[in-house]
């Protein structure tokens, strides 16, 4: 399977134009101008890995309905045609692209500026670079079983074999029952309904409260379970957006502004490099990241023509609305500290999902996690104070490092992060039916 890496360098060039006197009298109104390059090629690329294949050159020959008409066909096409996916880009931004100063120092050596339109920016990090901070392949498949979770279509409303299960340790003691008791203290008693309230009183009413809503929504989700039997069902769902901002460092000092072409004359002719208090200059890092999901799955729905396969469809039925089935996640569930384990590993999330595609000969028609992160140094320096008759200082001169990762990972038929070697004879039985594989061990996706 043709993975192929491709680089390319962005655009980094900005117009400028200036104006300059030789020792003030030479040629003091001959303009400059062009483009000049801020940062080197190394700062401006892109990165791709992803798949590449002949059919490429087809596209290019296709038109636009074309395209969409065949494009529509794979995505309904009923197994997975896609591909992992990577791309890194690095590229500098600039507050001031395109300012003009006027009034700058004359008579220095290096014909000096008087007037100037182009880019101010700062010295930039010459010893080290932001990183990618892109989720590792793990971190990837943690998400995609976490979706899995969310949305695979047999999931059951409610979760009733749980709930029984939890009763063995009691009913939880009603609002205000720690109040009464005589042998604690006040904070003591504080605690006490707090946690009766967050472990007690709060799961179960949110497990009776599932419960009435599938038993008042029978009708409605029965037809839609049965109905869905053996279709491709297509799922999407997004994690929160997370976010953080962190001081890098904060110093005062030497100016280090920049503006084209050459590196030290911007605040030579035309800012005060010797003002006080000295500008502050301030490194910060942010990094905002999301995480998004789509797939498609199949089940399937047993035939009730017989005694027995009636049975099977009535538990089917049954555990899809109520969650009645004693399966290893609810005895996960059950069993002492599980919450604890899950607090640090989410081994309940391994449980469920190895339940769900475990059970209803649910499958992965094709499942994808996503995820984009982007991170920013912005380095800012201000507050400036211009020479005496210059005009067109920017009080505050910022610039900024951004690093975009994007990364597409992908499942298999039974989740993420696993190795279609391993897979059972049941499992290829399954696949097979529905038209999976291309061979009894190869499934027609390439995996």
């Amino acid at each position: 399977m043709p993975i192929v890496t491709q680089n390319r360098v962005a655009d980094h060039k900005f117009p400028y134009s200036y104006r300059y006197s030789n020792g003030g009298a030479v040629i003091p109104q001959t303009f400059y101008g062009g483009k000049y390059t801020v940062g080197t090629d190394a700062d401006h690329t892109q990165t791709t890995t992803s798949f590449r294949g002949s059919e490429e050159a087809d596209y290019e020959q296709m038109s636009g309905v074309d395209i969409i008409k065949n494009l529509r066909t794979e995505y309904y096409r009923s197994y997975d045609n896609g591909h992992e996916f990577s791309s890194v880009r690095r590229f500098q931004e600039h507050a001031h692209t395109s300012r003009t100063l006027r009034g700058g120092r004359q008579g220095y050596s290096g014909s000096p500026f008087e007037d100037y339109t182009g880019p101010i920016w700062t010295d930039l990090f010459t010893s080290s670079r932001p990183g990618t901070n892109a989720a590792t392949q793990g971190v990837l498949d943690a998400y995609g079983r976490k979706f899995i979770g969310q949305t695979a279509p047999t999931s059951p409303e409610a979760g009733l074999a749980t709930f029984l299960g939890e009763l063995r340790e009691g009913l939880p003691r009603i609002i205000g029952h720690s109040a009464i008791a005589r042998h604690q203290t006040m904070p003591q008693k504080g605690s006490s309904e707090y946690l009766n309230w967050q472990f007690g009183l709060k799961p179960f009413a949110n497990d009776l409260t599932k419960m009435a809503l599938a038993v008042s929504e029978f009708h409605r989700k029965v037809n839609l379970f049965r109905q869905s039997s053996d279709l491709i069902v297509h799922k999407k769902a997004h994690l929160n957006e997370t976010s953080s901002s962190r001081l890098v460092s904060n110093d005062s000092g030497v100016l280090n502004l920049a503006i084209a072409p050459n590196n030290n004359e911007g605040e030579v002719f035309f800012f005060n490099t010797s003002a006080q208090p000295p500008p502050v200059v301030t490194l910060y890092e942010t990094i905002l990241q999301r995480t998004w999901f789509s797939g498609a799955f199949s089940y399937h729905l047993a035939e009730a023509h017989s005694f027995l396969g009636k049975m099977e469809r009535y538990d089917q039925l049954a555990n899809q609305l109520l969650g009645t089935r004693i399966t290893p996640e609810v005895v996960w569930e059950l069993t002492p500290w599980s919450w604890l384990v899950d607090w640090v590993f989410d081994a309940g999330q391994f449980f469920k999902n190895l339940t769900l595609l475990s059970s209803d000969s649910l499958v992965l028609r094709f499942g994808y996690v996503m995820c984009e992160t982007h991170t920013t140094w912005t380095k800012s320096i201000g507050p400036l104070q211009p020479r005496t008759g210059v005009t067109g200082c920017p009080s505050t001169v910022a610039s900024s490092w951004k690093v975009i990762s994007k990364q597409r990972r992908r499942a298999s038929p039974y989740g993420f992060g696993l190795n279609p070697a391993t897979f059972s004879g049941r499992q290829w039985a399954i696949l097979g039916a529905l038209g999976m594989t291309k061979s009894p061990v190869s499934l027609r996706s390439g995996l």
